[in-house]
């Protein structure tokens, strides 16, 4: 058996006037079902797809279900819910705004009838209110169990927000600059954030309050790196946290005395133990790459290759402790022209695909085990599938 990789751009206008693609997320599968994703992009857009695919699960093909036009700026990030019957979206104009699908077709001034095949209808959100009054939202998150989001802004807050009620539950100025990335910890008990100001933060919400209990600063890029975001994420199971924008400086002395200063880029991986113990949080791990790292995404999938295929002999598991810990998955690292894939347990890239984009990677999905989707400010999306075959 071997690894098999395929990458193909999907060549079609996503967005109205090939405007960029911010934001990415597949809707979880369900048995039954067919792959629908949601793309938010530079045309102040949301829009609906379904994915075809062949006996490989390939995608050959992708159709248009529907767009939603309810912002009235850049749509910068679009997550469903883990339930997969609620769409989130984040947007410049400074509002998250909550949508389902409705068992109806409901036209709006402008819709081709031809064109739409289902409509995601308005339920919910948040537009700004005293605590937050319009600052662009860059990154958003849902807690577990899909009743708060959490979202990051251009002015360094990170909120929360009742996903029922649409009501601004909770603020802290968690960075003194712009919040680029969000993440909720899948057992609930942290909300981490990543900003221009070179720092990482680890929140706590419980009794309505959102708080600031740790902080690690001075190992990321600052504003100096041309990113909109920052996307970090978490283990499936909480086990672990892959952080992007990660700058290692390296001192070395030269002949006359002096030193002379390189840097590396990197993601950091922190365990949940090593993100609160006293002091800055540190990371246990870190993966280096030829160009910084913007966005991080694991697989919700579970990985069980064959271990004659997957693994070397002498080749042992980097975190297990525990059966939590010892189950694999993958995560895709994003830099700005190339995406790598990792193994959870040993950190071995399963693969990187490269030059699928004229344009920067803005953000990835995963839409089913072994099927990653890859936009980008292009205005196009690429479909990267692995697969083990004889």
């Amino acid at each position: 058996m071997g690894i098999v990789v395929t990458a193909k751009t999907l060549a079609l206008h996503w967005h109205d006037g090939a405007n960029a693609i911010y934001s990415i997320s597949a809707q979880p599968l369900k048995d039954g079902e067919s792959l629908r994703i949601a793309t938010g992009g530079g045309d102040n857009n949301i829009r609906i797809w379904r994915l075809l695919t062949n006996s490989n699960g390939e995608v050959d093909g992708v159709k248009y279900l529907s767009n939603i036009s309810k912002h009235d700026r850049a749509v910068n990030c679009v997550r469903f819910n883990g339930q997969g019957d609620l769409l989130a979206s984040g947007s410049d104009d400074g509002s998250v705004l909550l949508f389902c699908r409705s068992e109806e077709i409901v036209r709006e001034f402008g819709d081709d009838e031809d064109e739409i095949l289902e409509s995601w209808v308005l339920v919910g959100g948040h537009r700004g209110s005293a605590g937050m009054s319009m600052k662009e939202v860059y990154d958003i998150a849902w807690s577990p169990d899909a009743r708060l989001l959490c979202l990051g802004t251009m002015d360094g807050t990170v909120g929360v927000v009742d996903a029922s009620s649409g009501a601004l539950v909770s603020t802290v100025r968690a960075h003194a600059q712009n919040v680029q990335g969000v993440s909720w910890d899948p057992l609930g008990e942290y909300i981490v954030s990543l900003g221009g100001d070179r720092c990482i933060n680890i929140m706590t919400f419980s009794m309505g309050i959102l708080k600031s209990i740790s902080k690690s600063c001075k190992i990321f890029y600052g504003e100096n790196l041309e990113t909109l975001f920052r996307r970090l994420t978490w283990s499936p199971q909480g086990s672990l946290l892959v952080a992007p924008c990660g700058i290692i400086n390296n001192g070395a002395n030269t002949t006359n005395g002096g030193t002379i200063t390189t840097a590396e880029n990197a993601v950091y991986i922190f365990t949940r133990a090593s993100l609160t113990t006293p002091g800055p949080a540190r990371a246990v791990a870190m993966l280096k790459f030829r160009k910084p790292p913007l966005v991080v995404r694991f697989s919700p999938y579970r990985f069980e290759p064959s271990s004659s295929v997957a693994h070397n002999e002498a080749e042992s598991p980097v975190f297990t402790g525990g059966n939590r810990d010892d189950a694999c998955y993958l995560f895709a690292v994003a830099t700005a022209d190339t995406v790598s894939v990792f193994e959870s347990t040993t950190l071995r890239c399963v693969c990187t695909v490269g030059n699928i984009h004229y344009a920067g990677i803005t953000d990835l999905t995963w839409a089913r085990a072994g099927l990653l989707l890859v936009a980008s400010t292009d205005g196009f999306v690429s479909a990267v599938n692995i697969r083990y075959e004889r």
